[in-house]
């Protein structure tokens, strides 16, 4: 699903975000080289299942058409093993999990989406997208404190999903229940974990969601199954968890006439 890469350089760590991902350039198989943020597993709180639950979601994203950060499986020369970009992290380069997962570095034109900021109407429907995307896939990490959302003019990109598909990690206490069950998505609407985009959403009267409900019918299983058959075998320790994730895609779009009754019931 998504292209292999070779990793150059570390550069240093992210500004931001809880995990502060690695910083530095690649050179792809195809020859592209370009400026990526690095995920291994073992570095910081990221492990196997965090990856993978990336890697899922946004090979998710991609087949529905919402703008990501182009993704990458990196590996690490042994000549950057001992590689570490910031004093103060427990382990080195050589002590994590490769490939990591990355993604390109969006740029410096690109800002963070503000709390409460108004949404174009000629971005309506890709707002909506996003939103839907988040909730179905039980991602809390879109949020006022953390919007993980890059715009530029009408432009959104949406970054970092490790925390999507929360009902397959047992570590985590936010467990809810599937999209298309009844009063399933009242948690994306308030508290600590509502949606950086729903107060806004929230000033449209009568949204269309048809566009929604089309995307995730669309999607076929030999796409689906396709992430699946993509994961590196180093993360075999995880392949239950993930088999689970690829599922609840197929449910969502199985049963996506309740996943949209929900969306529409929150939205009204």
């Amino acid at each position: 699903m998504i292209d292999f890469a070779t990793l150059m350089r570390v550069d240093a760590t992210a500004d931001s975000g809880r995990n502060r991902p690695i910083r530095g350039g690649i050179i792809a198989v195809t020859d592209d080289r370009a400026e990526v943020y690095i995920k291994p597993s073992g570095w910081k709180e990221l492990n196997d299942l965090s990856v993978v639950r990336e890697y899922i979601a946004v090979c998710i994203a991609g087949l529905l058409g919402l703008p990501v950060c182009k993704p990458f499986w990196v590996e690490c020369p042994t000549e950057l093993h001992d590689a570490q970009p910031l004093e103060g992290y427990q382990k080195t380069l050589g002590q994590c999990t490769w490939p990591a997962f990355a993604t390109e570095h969006a740029g410096t034109q690109w800002g963070n989406w503000l709390a409460r900021e108004a949404i174009d109407p000629d971005c309506l429907q890709l707002a909506l997208a996003i939103f839907a995307f988040d909730a179905f896939l039980d991602n809390p990490d879109r949020r006022g404190a953390n919007p993980n959302l890059l715009v530029k003019g009408k432009e959104m990109r949406i970054i970092d999903h490790e925390l999507a598909f929360a009902f397959t990690s047992p570590l985590l206490l936010f467990h809810p229940a599937p999209p298309w069950e009844a009063n399933s998505l009242d948690w994306i609407t308030n508290g600590d974990r509502q949606h950086i985009l729903y107060p806004s959403l929230m000033a449209f009267n009568d949204i269309d969601v048809e566009n929604v409900r089309q995307s995730w019918a669309s999607l076929k299983n030999d796409e689906i199954d396709a992430i699946l058959a993509g994961l590196p075998a180093t993360f075999g320790s995880v392949i239950t968890p993930a088999t689970r994730a690829i599922q609840r895609v197929k449910d969502i779009r199985d049963n996506i006439d309740g996943c949209i009754a929900e969306l529409e019931r929150i939205l009204s």
